[in-house]
């Protein structure tokens, strides 16, 4: 037995695993297809689970597009049964229909991790463990640099993603291909072959079989160096994070309802590379897609002003334009729906609670601890009412639409006589009524 090769990949194992079982629930997923990779971390997995007391489930998706795929789900049950741990089996049903437009490789990365994680969740389990190892990461910096990914692409996979529920862990993505090899012979493991893999069909494919062989050709260990250098483009990747996050205040940006709202004109004064910064964070956020560069330098010059007033950004995220500040959605976004009206008047003996103000209305002039307004009103007020802006009144100059359902304003009647953020709104009151003042005070609740 070669010792290296276990200790290797034992001990990358144990450096990835430790602390996740202290820190979370006694259990975790590994997904296991039948191939060489998972068989390998799935047995090296299974030895650590044994010593730390971990239950631990090999799950395995079957995506039925080859005749025989059933028999990749007997053969990880049985290797599940002989290490003495559970199975979990998930399959296509009923045979996949996949979207145009959409590759094959897509939908069957979205269905796998759709079932590990619905496994993951429904046995509480701690992290799901997937086998990518040295030679995936060089593919993926590859294929992303064909595309001309930014840093933050070209970063590739970490060890640790965290930003997953429940997160993700590759504990074999330092390790070369021939140490899992001589792992699996070592130990006498056997191991599924899928044909499709050796097909040069697919772009992963032909980089597998045909580039990275010549490039190991051209310069032995360049496996080695591209995943050196995805890590570091994952550092220089979360330096700009950072900047980007430096940069939100600066262009008074803040969350409202699941979007993100921000000042056009104070955004244009940003670096070029700073708004694309910025941009993909945000977008990043709300849909979980960074956008394409060609749309990202649109979306740089919609927010300056030019342009349509929405435009879409990236699968699920929009931006939309009005009154200078721009706001990054997703597509199917609805501002919140207002809450009905609350009636008020001078004699209230309590204040009226209003998303999230307390309003009180008192006759004369009697400044409030937070904030105030003088109204000339009717002396008698009968049909006053606190309710939220309709998107559609003239008055609201400088209000963005998306706004106004969320701003309390005091009408009296139909007419709207004050906003929160636009004040007094001046108009006539009905014909022989006589004014008097009042004054509206608010503050925050709570």
């Amino acid at each position: 037995m070669s010792r290296s090769a276990t200790s290797i990949i034992r001990r990358a194992v144990n450096e990835a695993l430790s602390g996740v079982i202290a820190a979370g629930p006694n259990c975790l997923v590994v997904a296991i297809s039948g191939g060489p990779d998972s068989v390998c971390l799935g047995h090296a997995a299974a030895a650590w689970a044994r010593s730390n007391d971990c239950r631990l489930i090999a799950a395995h998706f079957d995506h039925r597009l080859r005749p025989d795929s059933s028999a990749d789900a007997e053969f990880v049950a049985g290797l599940a049964d002989a290490w003495g741990i559970e199975s979990e089996t998930g399959r296509a049903e009923p045979a996949p229909a996949i979207d145009a437009g959409r590759s094959p490789e897509g939908w069957a990365r979205q269905v796998r991790w759709d079932f590990l994680e619905t496994c993951a969740r429904r046995h509480r389990a701690a992290a799901i463990l997937t086998a990518h190892h040295l030679g995936d990461q060089a593919e993926t910096l590859l294929l992303r640099l064909l595309r001309g990914s930014g840093s933050a692409g070209l970063a590739g996979m970490p060890v640790l993603a965290a930003g997953f529920d429940p997160p993700r862990i590759r504990p074999l993505l330092g390790i070369r291909r021939t140490a899992i090899e001589t792992y699996l012979a070592d130990h006498d493991l056997p191991h599924r072959t899928d044909p499709s893999n050796l097909e040069p069909s697919t772009d992963r494919n032909r980089v597998r079989l045909q580039v990275l062989p010549l490039l190991e050709q051209i310069r032995p260990g360049a496996q080695a160096t591209l995943a050196r250098a995805a890590e570091n483009l994952r550092a220089e990747s979360e330096l700009l994070s950072d900047l980007a996050e430096a940069a939100l205040p600066r262009v008074g940006c803040r969350e409202f309802f699941g979007a993100f709202e921000f000042d056009a004109e104070k955004f244009g004064q940003l670096a070029d590379a700073l708004q694309q910064l910025l941009l993909r964070s945000l977008c990043a956020r709300v849909s979980g897609q960074i956008p394409r560069r060609s749309v990202l330098a649109a979306a740089q010059a919609f927010a300056g002003g030019c342009g349509p007033a929405e435009m879409r950004l990236a699968p699920g995220a929009s931006i939309e334009r009005s009154r200078g500040r721009c706001l990054l959605r997703p597509t199917r976004w609805l501002p919140p729906a207002p809450p009905p009206p609350q009636k008020i008047g001078p004699t209230d003996p309590e204040p009226v609670a209003f998303l999230g103000f307390r309003f009180r209305l008192q006759a004369g002039a009697r400044p409030g601890p937070a904030g105030n307004a003088r109204l000339q009103l009717p002396a008698r007020i009968c049909d006053a009412a606190i309710a939220a802006l309709p998107p559609s009144t003239p008055e609201l100059a400088g209000l963005p639409r998306w706004r106004r359902p969320a701003t309390p304003g005091l009408y009296l009647a139909d007419r709207l006589v004050w906003g929160l953020g636009i004040g007094v709104v001046p108009g006539p009151l009905p014909h022989g009524i006589s004014p008097a003042a009042h004054t509206l005070n608010w503050e925050p609740a709570g």
